[in-house]
């Protein structure tokens, strides 16, 4: 089961195990990372308390311009998407 699900694509950070381990903890029953290494997505499936899923920079970066690209649009602005942002 998903649990509680937590959003989290913060540029440049990593949670590292023990930020993984805090949200499972706290409840949440799956994190999407956009950084993750594979030795704390392992620390994570031996503790057996929640998901992880990967989301990967490229993609974390579109769905979080998106959003921001939508409200700009809403507010009468014209947005060019580039650099590999995906619309």
């Amino acid at each position: 089961p998903a649990g509680k699900i937590l959003v989290s694509v913060t540029g440049l950070t990593n949670l590292g195990a023990e930020g993984l381990k805090a949200y499972f903890d706290a409840g949440v029953g799956t994190v999407i990372h956009m950084h993750l290494q594979e030795k704390e997505v392992k620390a994570a499936a031996e503790w057996k308390s929640g998901n992880v899923i990967v989301a990967g920079h490229m993609s974390s970066d579109s769905i979080g311009l998106n959003e921001i690209a939508r409200a700009w649009e809403a507010a009468g602005l014209e947005v060019t998407a580039m650099s590999g942002i995906v619309r």
